[in-house]
């Protein structure tokens, strides 16, 4: 940032995240958001930046501004003051009368007091600008028959107990959006966005049009709830929480048949899905610059996944890089 605005950034961001600190507060305004959202969704009122493709499960950006990047926002996880500074960093960053384009990868929830919190910020920013905001359809927020194997979510959300039935019309109202989000969404520049991995290759080989793999559960199933492994060649027959486990081999075959479906070349994918200590990793047995895992949480990570507290990440993508 410019010297001196990191301060006043952050002034803001307290401000802003301090009036979301009351969980009543927090959830009545999320239901409100996620009212509006649903509408437009409803309504496919994306504006340009997507043309809807299939069931709504899977959508292609036809275009995007060359001269403004695509900032991508992957797990948040209840994380309010991660996805604050996120937000507001991108705003300080890429400046202008519109806001700037922004994907999220899904999980903004986690089964934590942030939820409401982070559901509003997310919503809100959506519906100021359909046109500008990606929002994909997490493991969090996924209400499919694989739903149960889903790790915590808004159900989960601690809420005080005279609260008890906000919760409730909140969880509500996003299953209504959950439905309606995309959980693959494939970039001109070749880059594909999804919250887990892609289908495996048996899922994509019987489909001509992407409009008949959106309307697939099965292959929508593995890009939110799939996982790859960091260096196998082999691993899709290994199932984990409900989705597959990709391997180098397995992924490159996915990308192929993919490209032929989309009819276009895609090259890398951006996910979230995976907690790292950095907040970001390059799976590097997949060539350089074509797997990236993002997770823009900051909170203090558990032992299991490295231990310690991180900085937030987030991505962007300008000029096809």
């Amino acid at each position: 940032l410019a010297e001196g605005r990191a301060g006043v950034v952050m002034q803001a961001v307290r401000q802003r995240v301090a009036t979301l600190a009351d969980p009543a507060i927090a959830m009545r305004r999320a239901i409100d958001a996620a009212e509006t959202a649903d509408r437009l969704l409803a309504a496919r009122a994306m504006g340009s930046m997507l043309a809807m493709r299939g069931d709504g499960a899977a959508r292609v950006a036809d275009r995007l501004p060359t001269e403004r990047p695509l900032w991508i926002v992957g797990d948040v996880r209840g994380d309010a003051l991660a996805l604050g500074i996120a937000l507001s960093f991108i705003d300080e960053a890429d400046p202008g009368e519109q806001r700037a384009a922004v994907a999220f990868l899904g999980d903004w929830t986690g089964g934590t007091a942030g939820d409401a919190a982070c559901t509003t910020l997310v919503l809100e920013r959506f519906n100021a600008a359909p046109d500008r905001t990606l929002l994909l359809r997490g493991d969090r927020e996924w209400v499919g028959p694989a739903a149960c194997a889903a790790p915590p979510g808004l159900r989960a959300m601690p809420h005080p107990p005279l609260h008890a039935r906000l919760p409730a019309e909140l969880c509500e109202a996003m299953e209504a959006i959950a439905t309606k989000l995309p959980a693959l969404v494939v970039l001109p520049e070749g880059v594909a966005l999804a919250h887990g991995a892609l289908p495996r290759a048996s899922r994509l080989k019987d489909h001509a049009s992407l409009e008949a793999l959106g309307a697939r559960a099965a292959a929508m199933r593995d890009c939110t709830l799939g996982r790859v492994h960091l260096r196998e060649m082999r691993a899709q027959s290994g199932e984990r929480e409900g989705g597959l486990l990709l391997g180098v081999e397995d992924f490159a075959e996915s990308v192929a048949r993919l490209s032929a479906i989309v009819g276009r070349e895609v090259n890398r994918l951006v996910r979230g899905q995976d907690a790292a200590p950095e907040g970001f990793r390059w799976f590097k047995a997949y060539g350089s610059g074509v797997l990236l895992t993002l997770s823009t949480m900051c909170d203090t990570l558990p032992e299991s996944a490295g231990g310690g507290r991180r900085c937030p990440c987030i991505a962007r993508l300008k000029s096809g890089t």
